[in-house]
């Protein structure tokens, strides 16, 4: 497995030992091993390295290098602000005839890789933002990418399910000294880095708008056929007027041409 990891960046967030999300920052912990934090992604000790001349940061015993640490330590850092402050940017919603513009939602609660069954299947999803209302609880899945996208199976689960989802693409973040501020003002403030994998309401609009769109369609074809109709029906009329003019026409003419020879005949 590979990251898109960076050499020169250092691992700056870790995980408190004896937790199971709990990162704790660089700066915040005790210096060395008395910093009592693992590595996110291996579970191995780390040592707060806190010098003067070199950035402060988390390194594994013998500085080995960790691929998935700071990958890790990203995808839960966002987890766990999510939690904490339970607010996220959704991102727009454009369909051909529904569009949804994006907005700042405030949960009652985040849950963070719940495992819930879904289409017959148990996924845990990253997180799950959950709103209370009118005895109903409304529930938003949240994907974070860092390096793996939703595959095609969840992805066809969700959408077979009508399971309201958004996917977060925070890759490109790995190649920034990303903090706990960075990531929380991305989250809360970003919309072009997320995409609605199925929003049920949104899509229902959609269709409606869809349906309403064709029947107006049919309705104007109806409308510009009956209209068509009627000028050809009056064209047609005009014609055969024309038509029954132009006869009596001819039979005046033929009728002054023949009217000396009657005479004569009488």
């Amino acid at each position: 497995m590979e990251f898109a990891e960076q050499s020169h960046l250092h691992l700056r967030y870790a995980l408190q030992r004896g937790t199971e999300s709990h990162l704790r920052f660089v700066d915040d912990v005790p210096k060395g091993l008395k910093c009592n934090c693992v590595c996110p992604y291996c579970k191995a000790d780390l040592i707060a390295r806190q010098g003067e001349k070199r950035e402060h940061h988390f390194a594994h015993r013998g500085d080995t290098d960790c691929k998935g640490a700071r990958m890790t330590a990203l995808h839960m850092l966002a987890q766990q602000i999510l939690a904490r402050d339970k607010k996220l940017m959704l991102p727009d919603y454009i369909g051909l005839y529904y569009q949804k513009a994006t907005e700042l939602i405030e949960f009652d609660e985040v849950k963070i890789e719940k495992s819930t069954i879904l289409d017959n299947k148990l996924y845990r999803p990253d997180c799950i933002g959950i709103k209370y209302g009118n005895n109903i609880e409304h529930r938003l899945w949240i994907e974070i990418f860092v390096t793996h996208e939703v595959d095609s199976d969840k992805f066809d689960s969700i959408c077979k399910s009508n399971q309201p989802c958004i996917e977060i693409d925070l890759s490109d973040m790995l190649k920034t000294d990303y903090t706990e501020e960075s990531v929380a003002k991305r989250l809360q403030e970003q919309k072009d880095d997320r995409m609605w994998i199925c929003c049920p309401i949104c899509e229902n609009r959609n269709e409606e708008n869809r349906i309403k769109t064709k029947q107006a369609e049919y309705e104007k074809w109806k409308k510009e056929e009956a209209e068509d109709r009627k000028r050809t029906e009056e064209y047609n009329k005009k014609i055969d007027e024309q038509k029954n003019l132009n006869y009596i026409v001819r039979l005046n003419k033929i009728a002054l041409r023949t009217m000396p020879f009657l005479r004569q005949i009488k």
